[in-house]
């Protein structure tokens, strides 16, 4: 079956609420619903009527995408495309609009651009083939303090994080020991009490063969039952029924190759603060539903600048390290940086560092992976020397000059 993002005719006659109004549009049906409490009628009808769109847009793109690299129950695809899915909707009618009990179920049908939606589906789908292609490890420095200061390691919100990065499409090392990702070897604690700095926690990625990492800290701190307060904390029996945690986490996105920080997101916890408070069964439970909560919130921010350059190294290209060894002299390097620039796909070449013995460090600006341009340096040659390329590791090629 081809992978590419093509309208299955096929599928069309097998789904009533599908049909093609034209050759550039489509039409789908969808339905939405909104409870009128506290908005009325008219906000409940607009707010059902976006859902009813949204939902239109969703099935029209359940037949435009083919292949097992992304499916419709994708958070990015969500993010990315659905989130602005009346953008696509050419015209539409409402077929129906039903109130009861307090919810409005409106139904629309609706006229579907297929040019501007296959279009951002395709863009989607080179992002999560990209992210397919890349390691990524996640190490938390995460604790939990209960309520008479004693600290155990935890790995809540790593667990959560991990969960929908991976249903993103990232190719997940597993250092946690919970059969959730590819093992290394290293032997890397990620939760541990003892704070690891950022540069030894790149170096660690680095020995684990990763692409990227998401490295920093959590820590959730479990407050005992007051008294007096506007919510009760302990039943008539003075039964513990409320359990409030509170907390903060600090959470960074670097690419291991560059060193270069692409994400940052920080914030609290507190439950204290939460428009709706539902008792737990414990502290444990209290987190495990703060991270539910707020984790696609969290790797959302995570996500779009990390997302915004991929897009980025898709058009203008990706930074390269190149250690090139055999080069004669100091003044073969601008030669040597002449000569790559040649080279199909390279964006940029530039001499960085010093040169040392017949070695030189160039960063290059290549439009592909760094395995694509390895093989492309495979068959250059430098002054009728063929070039052996004898590392190609996290975007750092290295290359040797033949005698």
């Amino acid at each position: 079956m081809k992978k590419t993002l093509t309208v299955a005719l096929c599928a069309v006659f097998l789904i009533p609420a599908l049909a093609f109004a034209a050759d550039d549009t489509m039409t789908a049906e969808g339905t939405g619903s909104a409870a009128t409490a506290g908005k009325g009628s008219e906000k409940a009808f607009e707010e059902a009527k976006k859902l009813a769109l949204r939902d239109a847009v969703e099935k029209a793109a359940g037949v435009l995408i083919q292949g097992d690299s992304m499916t419709l129950n994708s958070q990015l695809v969500r993010d990315r495309v659905f989130a602005t899915s009346q953008g696509y909707v050419k015209k539409y009618d409402v077929v129906s609009k039903k109130e009861e009990k307090g919810v409005i179920v409106v139904n629309v049908r609706a006229e579907i651009g297929k040019a501007d939606l296959d279009k951002d589906l395709v863009a989607v789908q080179g992002l999560v083939k990209r992210m397919g292609k890349n390691k990524l490890i996640i190490m938390l420095n995460e604790s939990s303090v209960d309520d008479k200061g004693v600290s155990t390691v935890s790995a809540t919100l790593a667990t959560s994080i991990t969960d929908i990065l991976k249903a993103d499409g990232w190719r997940i090392i597993d250092e946690k020991g919970t059969g959730d990702g590819e093992k290394t070897g290293v032997g890397m604690k990620i939760a541990s009490s003892t704070a690891v700095g950022v540069p030894e926690a790149k170096e660690l990625a680095r020995k684990a063969d990763a692409d990227y990492i998401v490295y920093g800290s959590v820590a959730f701190r479990y407050q005992p039952p007051q008294s007096g307060g506007i919510i009760p904390e302990k039943n008539d029996r003075g039964e513990q029924i409320l359990f409030f945690v509170t907390g903060e986490y600090d959470l960074q996105m670097f690419e291991v190759s560059t060193g270069r920080q692409l994400a940052k997101v920080a914030g609290k916890f507190d439950q204290k603060n939460m428009n709706q408070i539902q008792a737990s069964k414990s502290y444990a439970q209290t987190a495990f539903d703060f991270c539910k909560r707020d984790a696609p919130r969290i790797v959302g921010e995570l996500r779009n600048p990390v997302l915004e350059y991929l897009r980025n190294q898709d058009v203008n290209g990706a930074e390269m390290r190149m250690k090139v060894s055999g080069l004669k002299d100091f003044g073969e390097v601008s030669d040597f940086e002449k000569a790559v620039e040649q080279v199909a796909n390279v964006r940029g070449v530039s001499a960085n560092g010093d040169f040392d013995k017949g070695t030189q460090e160039y960063e290059v600006t290549y439009l592909g992976r760094a395995q694509d341009l390895g093989k492309a340096l495979i068959t250059t040659t430098y002054k009728k020397k063929k070039l052996s390329v004898v590392s190609v590791k996290n975007n750092i090629i290295e290359v040797a000059i033949a005698k």
